[in-house]
């Protein structure tokens, strides 16, 4: 941005992580950010999160082409390990009513099968997002990332931390989250917009119906798109 000459960020937006980089941004740059979206995300990994995040990391370092991390001096990659960790974490980014409406208990058609022990089609559905995700995505950015998730933690030991690390923000706050998100749930967003208010901050929260689980972010509906446009566009002088 200085290279730039550019001034201020007008909006910083994400969901997920996305959602932290935006809260944060907030935090560490309070007079270049005039605004900051934050979507489907928390202010502090839960016990949770961390925990799924912590098997999927092992699901890779279990596999044998790992080689403790330096898999490309070996000419390998832990293919099976990542794919695997894709498809626990693909489930944790759906919800149960979309996996009932759009699966059921509906058998896999054999014709179009990824492998030939799968019976059910959420089996199919997850192979297959499973090993297109391991074919163009790194297994150590994969554990760095979800490191990253974990560490995650602007709230410090209390409320009271987190309002003070709240209070160095300048920019106004829109909080998003989706009743059918259950990775971070809407109280993740509430509790941000709570304290947000409690220390004068300029903040608005929505609570979204989206049936996609915490992938509700990704899909854009009139409502959605309304208010984060609305947001964007407010100038109240």
């Amino acid at each position: 941005m200085e290279e730039l000459k550019i001034p201020h960020w007008e909006m910083v937006a994400g969901g997920s992580l996305g959602g932290m980089q935006a809260l944060q941004w907030a935090i560490s740059y309070p007079d270049i950010v005039k605004k900051a979206c934050v979507i489907a995300a928390t202010a502090q990994s839960s016990p949770q999160n961390i925990a799924l995040n912590e098997v999927a990391r092992e699901m890779i370092k279990k596999d044998e082409n790992f080689h403790d991390g330096n898999y490309f001096e070996k000419n390998a990659i832990p293919k099976v390990g990542l794919m695997t960790a894709r498809m626990l974490g693909h489930i944790t980014y759906l919800s149960e009513n979309n996996m009932q409406k759009r699966f059921g208990r509906k058998k896999q058609n054999p014709e179009s099968k990824v492998e030939t022990d799968v019976i059910y089609e959420i089996e199919n559905y997850l192979r297959y997002k499973g090993d297109k995700f391991s074919e163009i995505f790194d297994a150590n950015t994969y554990i760095l990332m979800t490191k990253a998730m974990d560490e995650f933690n602007i709230c410090g030991d209390n409320e009271n931390d987190f309002q003070l690390i709240l209070k160095k923000i300048k920019a106004k706050l829109l909080i998003i989250s989706f009743e059918s998100d259950w990775l971070f749930p809407s109280w993740h967003s509430k509790f941000i917009q709570k304290n947000a208010m409690k220390v004068g901050i300029s903040s608005s929260y929505v609570e979204l119906e989206g049936s996609y689980g915490h992938d509700s972010f990704l899909f854009a509906s009139d409502e959605y798109c309304n208010i984060v446009e609305n947001f964007l566009n407010f100038n109240d002088g």
